[in-house]
């Protein structure tokens, strides 16, 4: 017996295009499969148009930054790893760097800002259509 709880409808939210987001906190508690940091790394260069070598990289320009500070929290929040093994994957030596990008995020969506907030909910749907099959309500051509 699990003690995990099914998504409800408070969770999760269906964005144009039969796209659903669902908040990324909501995975913790919930039996719903969750992605890989690899899976979210792939998403990260998807929704933030970026190649993989760019978003590992040690460049600090500010919008690649913040990419990669929004992916690693995403990573942190989604996968349920602890900081060294996303550090690990991210290239990172030390797990410092990605407890650092997760509470810069954290305090930004605290703080209401709208650009991390929607960067965070198109990450976390890209992330989560990577392990979740179609659902056939939202396939086209069906009703």
């Amino acid at each position: 017996m699990s003690n995990l709880a099914p998504l409800s409808d408070q969770s999760i939210a269906l964005l144009s295009g039969g796209v659903v987001m669902v908040e990324p906190r909501i995975l913790k508690r919930t039996s719903c499969p969750r992605p890989s940091i690899g899976q979210v790394i792939d998403a990260a260069c998807t929704v933030f148009n970026r190649s993989k070598v760019e978003l590992l990289s040690y460049a600090k320009t500010a919008p690649l930054v913040r990419h990669r500070q929004i992916a690693m929290h995403v990573a942190r929040e989604m996968c349920g790893r602890s900081y060294p093994i996303i550090a690990t994957v991210f290239k990172r030596s030390d797990h410092t760097t990605i407890l650092h990008a997760d509470r810069r995020i954290k305090a930004l969506i605290a703080d209401g800002d709208p650009d991390t907030m929607s960067k965070v909910g198109r990450l976390s749907s890209a992330a989560l259509a990577k392990v979740l099959p179609p659902h056939p309500k939202f396939m086209k051509g069906t009703h």
